[in-house]
């Protein structure tokens, strides 16, 4: 016999094979990330229209990102410590009240809490969603590597 390894293979899933679950947890965030950039971007556009000054306009992206750098990390011990889905769950609930708020309302410190509104959205949803991400993708490293990226 020789001493010389067999070559190793890699049983890589692909995408097309992963859970439902995981998949529908990666569409819902895509989802997520993808309406509150627009929902800034409209929001933005509506507010520009209005004549208010672009210092203003730039409060309002602010608004959202300083909601979800400040929370992101207590929604996420939350997460470790009362389980993912309740967090999953909650970041649509945000969202969509920040939703139907912003399209019943023209009162600019009403659309500022709704910009904030969003941020804690995404805030909610995403620790939580990565870490079931992480979690159902530790059984191989390439899936881990496809799936987070």
């Amino acid at each position: 016999m020789s001493d010389i390894p067999a070559p190793l293979t890699t049983d890589i899933p692909h995408i097309e094979h992963m859970d439902r679950s995981l998949n529908a947890a990666m569409v819902a965030i895509f989802v997520l990330r993808v309406a509150s950039g627009a929902m800034g971007i409209l929001v933005g556009l509506y507010l520009k229209s209005l004549g208010v000054p672009a210092t203003v306009v730039g409060l309002f992206g602010a608004a959202f990102y300083v909601m979800e750098l400040i929370t992101s990390p207590l929604f996420g011990a939350w997460s470790d410590r009362y389980g993912r889905k309740p967090f999953m769950m909650l970041g649509p609930v945000f969202g969509g009240v920040a939703v139907l708020i912003t399209s019943i309302t023209a009162s600019i410190p009403l659309l500022f809490f709704t910009r904030m509104l969003e941020g804690l959205s995404t805030a909610s949803s995403v620790p939580s969603t990565l870490s079931y991400i992480s979690d159902v993708s530790d059984r191989s490293a390439g899936l881990r590597g496809r799936v987070v990226s």
